[in-house]
């Protein structure tokens, strides 16, 4: 939809191994408090080295004029924000975030680690990386963006219209697709298709639907004001269900 030189999908991997930004498979880690504490920034990293990594890496996924690159990463994103901005500070953050019994329904049924771990354990890991966000957001309130993932996909063309109005971005000057991806089913939220993303639009539903009602109901609990805070926040951007 907007001109970027590249997207990198999953930062914390594809970054070289060599640098202290690397995040080894999630299966490495024996438990989610080694992962968190991995994943958390050190006072002794280097803004210099980072930016010179980052970009390293950056460049490996360019393509084109455009000044933008796309970079995701769930979970470092959250938790290395501050660094990233001192690395970079014109870059700009934007966090999408979801229902919290789906998003936590999700990280249980995919991933091994939060498996073996308690479900109150997972809860603790989901609302303290998302505090460590917010905290971070409020010193940098011109770099920070937030949109529901309901409201991107109820709202797919208004809310993306607006994410790009708020960054200035460049509409794209032809259609973008994902010619070296086959068609395939994604985890829950999302397929390939054609060479195109297609969301999965009742993920929420299905996510629920497999969740035992009360620990459905233990995630709401623990981490609905969480959602009702990023509802709230200043820097998330509402769509108008009149339009």
């Amino acid at each position: 939809r907007f001109e970027c030189a590249g997207v990198v999908y999953e930062m914390d991997s594809q970054i070289s191994r060599a640098s202290f930004l690397h995040v080894p498979p999630l299966d490495a880690f024996g438990s989610i408090v080694d992962y968190q504490e991995f994943i958390m920034p050190r006072v002794a990293w280097s803004v210099e080295a980072g930016r010179r990594d980052l970009l390293e890496l950056f460049r490996s996924y360019a393509s084109g004029p455009s000044g933008v690159m796309v970079a995701k990463g769930p979970d470092i994103n959250l938790t290395r924000v501050e660094f990233l901005a001192r690395c970079f500070p014109d870059a700009q953050f934007l966090l999408i975030f979801r229902d919290p019994v789906a998003n936590v329904e999700g990280l249980c049924r995919k991933w091994r680690l939060f498996q073996e771990c308690t479900l109150a354990e997972t809860m603790r890991f989901y609302l303290e990386i998302h505090e460590h966000f917010v905290r971070a957001a409020e010193a940098l309130p011109t770099q920070v963006l937030a949109v529901e993932y309901e409201t991107l996909v109820e709202h797919p063309d208004a809310t993306l219209d607006a994410i790009g109005a708020r960054l200035a971005l460049v509409p794209a000057s032809r259609s973008h697709r994902l010619a070296a991806v086959p068609n395939v089913e994604g985890k829950g939220i999302r397929n390939v298709r054609r060479g195109r993303i297609q969301v999965v639009k009742d993920a929420d539903q299905r996510a629920h639907g497999r969740l035992d009602s009360a620990d459905a109901e233990t995630i709401r609990t623990a981490l609905g004001p969480l959602q009702e805070r990023l509802r709230a926040a200043p820097f998330t951007i509402h769509m108008d269900p009149s339009r």
